[in-house]
């Protein structure tokens, strides 16, 4: 079984904290703190090919083409929710375009998948996407 992991990102403070369900049942108080003050990102159990970890909110590079990992339901992984935004071209520069439908059938392909940045450390990919 794995380990539930999630992490919060604080706007005010800009910074992203990680824990686990334990760290939730042993600190309780923590819990209304990190929801009046940032989102909760749920962890996908997945790696990319550096052994980085995948959460919501992530934003992954796959054949040069980017996506943003989206609404992740633990109960059933095949449903991970992935949204293509972009991709770069020759010259190494990001293009937006328009979002697709899910495509999370390809995510099992994670020795090919690799996290490059979050929707709030990195938003310059977001900007972009209309």
């Amino acid at each position: 079984m794995r380990e539930i992991k999630f992490r919060a990102y604080e706007f005010d403070a800009k910074h992203m904290h990680y824990f686990t369900l334990w760290d939730l049942f042993l600190h309780k108080s923590i819990l209304p703190a990190l929801e009046a003050s940032s989102e909760i990102m749920l962890s996908t159990g997945l790696k990319d090919m550096n052994g980085v970890e995948i959460y919501e909110g992530d934003i992954l590079n796959w054949m040069n083409f980017i996506h943003l990992v989206q609404d992740f339901l633990p109960l059933r992984p095949e449903s991970l929710n992935i949204k293509s935004i972009g991709y770069f071209d020759a010259e190494g520069k990001f293009q937006s375009q328009v979002c697709y439908p899910d495509t999370s059938r390809w995510i099992k392909l994670t020795a090919a998948i690799k996290v490059i940045g979050n929707k709030y450390e990195n938003p310059e990919f977001l900007k972009k996407v209309k």
